[in-house]
């Protein structure tokens, strides 16, 4: 791995842990959100939260090495 694909795949894990962070913070603030436009809201901004979080995911999985183990 070189050294800008190692930095890449840093960077995206801490993103993904920063994502789940917030993602547990608006779930909180959900739970105590009446229903309405402040409780959409924050499920509009935890829809885009999943969405980054499968970007940053697909980069980690990228960066994984695959092993492949041929038949005897």
């Amino acid at each position: 791995m070189t050294a800008i694909a190692a930095d890449l795949t840093i960077a995206a894990r801490l993103h993904l842990q920063v994502l789940d962070q917030l993602s547990a913070v608006v779930k909180s603030h959900m739970a105590e959100a009446a229903p309405g436009f402040a409780r959409e809201s924050l499920g509009d901004l935890l829809d885009n939260f999943a969405e980054q979080r499968e970007t940053y995911a697909a980069v980690v999985a990228a960066a994984q090495p695959v092993t492949v183990k041929l038949a005897a």
